[in-house]
């Protein structure tokens, strides 16, 4: 007996994101053993006819059973309909995140006016069309906006997760690569360099920072410094942001790296300035190598992050309290420690890939159920159409 064929959709399969990181976690599990993975990824800029119909007829060859979108915007408007005209498979789309929730990297009136044609049009649209939706956090799932246009379809949240790993403290080698001393307090960020990622406001947190070590005695002074590890659209302007912190070495910049559980072990303290946010995987892996963190009170940062218990959650946009928060915990090694120890054991009982697994697995079952209730229904109907044709014998 031949396995149900799932197709997974997906932009920038190659990149670090949210999306290709879960498609990736899906295809390495045990659940390859049970179906048929395949990935379509693209690279998708507007309202692609070509690129569309291409799709369509990669979709038309493969025979899915399911197909899984992964994400809104516009290219999940493409891969949505490019699926939907193939009329077969069983549609499941996955919410990463929203156009209509950028805030920051839209400046002019052909930029602003695309946003609201892919948030208010396009999105609502990709939503209707699929059969199943779920989101990564419950701050996407209650929002009004997707309920109304995934309504009766919008099933419970998936959080993203990850291989629970025990990782043991290693050498500070890393840090002498980055020019950090041995007793240097390191912050870490692991993302996307883009301006919605609050990364300006992090840059006045990290100069009103040094402004209060420079006031303290050198017995007093623990030197922070922070590595900012991810690549993005903006990562010039950010640059130069952080200039004059780079050039006193208060700062350090890498680009994309693929040695993020060494990094956060190297680290003392992860940080993320998000203005808006979903379900990110970094914080996760920060939690897995037992970090504290200081992160942003918005959106699914809220249900990772226990405000308190395993960091400190402070307003987005507010520099000073994240100068205030850092500071705190760079004050304090027992309370980062105790933090870092109780994200970890969060980790494990509510972020764990096990978890995403089985409970994609779940909503796999569902859709080929639907869509086996739907064939039969359909023989019926051509039956009807055609008395000559026998139906078949009921399994």
């Amino acid at each position: 007996m031949s396995k149900p064929r799932i197709v997974h959709m997906v932009e920038a399969y190659e990149k670090t994101g949210g999306p290709p990181r879960l498609v990736r976690l899906l295809l390495q599990s045990p659940l390859r053993d049970k179906y048929d993975f395949h990935v379509l990824t693209y690279s998708i800029s507007g309202l692609d006819l070509k690129a569309l119909f291409m799709l369509h007829r990669q979709i038309v060859r493969l025979k899915p059973a399911v197909v899984h979108i992964h994400g809104l915007k516009c290219d999940g408007f493409i891969a949505t309909v490019a699926a939907r005209l193939a009329c077969e498979p069983r549609l499941l789309v996955t919410i990463h995140g929203s156009t209509a929730d950028g805030i920051k990297d839209y400046h002019t009136f052909n930029q602003k006016l695309r946003q609201w044609v892919v948030g208010q049009i396009l999105e609502p649209i990709t939503l209707r069309l699929a059969d199943a939706v779920y989101c990564v956090c419950n701050a996407m799932k209650h929002n009004p906006r997707i309920r109304k246009h995934a309504s009766g379809r919008l099933h419970d949240t998936i959080y993203n997760g990850v291989q629970i790993n025990p990782v043991t403290r290693k050498t500070n080698s890393l840090r002498k690569d980055f020019g950090f001393a041995d007793d240097d307090l390191v912050l870490l960020y692991v993302g996307r360099i883009t301006r919605d990622k609050g990364l300006e406001v992090l840059a006045a947190a990290i100069n009103a920072i040094v402004r209060v070590e420079l006031r303290l005695s050198a017995v007093q002074r623990r030197k922070i410094k922070l590595l900012l590890v991810g690549d993005g659209q903006a990562f010039n302007e950010i640059r130069a942001c952080f200039q004059p912190l780079i050039e006193t070495n208060h700062v350090v910049m890498t680009g994309r790296r693929d040695d993020i559980d060494e990094l956060n072990d190297m680290a003392d303290l992860f940080v993320f300035p998000s203005l808006h946010e979903n379900l990110p995987f970094s914080l996760l892996e920060a939690m897995n190598s037992s970090r504290a963190i200081v992160a942003t009170a918005v959106g699914g940062n809220i249900e990772v992050v226990e405000d308190g218990r395993t960091g400190l959650l402070v307003p987005p946009g507010d520099a000073g309290a994240l100068a205030h928060a850092i500071l705190r915990l760079a004050a304090d090694d027992q309370l980062r420690s105790a933090m870092g120890k109780a994200g970890q054991r969060r980790l494990a009982t509510h972020f764990s890939a096990d978890e995403v697994i089985r409970k994609t697995d779940a909503l796999y079952e569902l859709l080929l159920t639907e869509a086996k209730v739907a064939m039969k229904a359909d023989t019926r109907s051509n039956h009807i159409a055609n008395p000559s044709r026998p139906i078949p014998l009921e399994s």
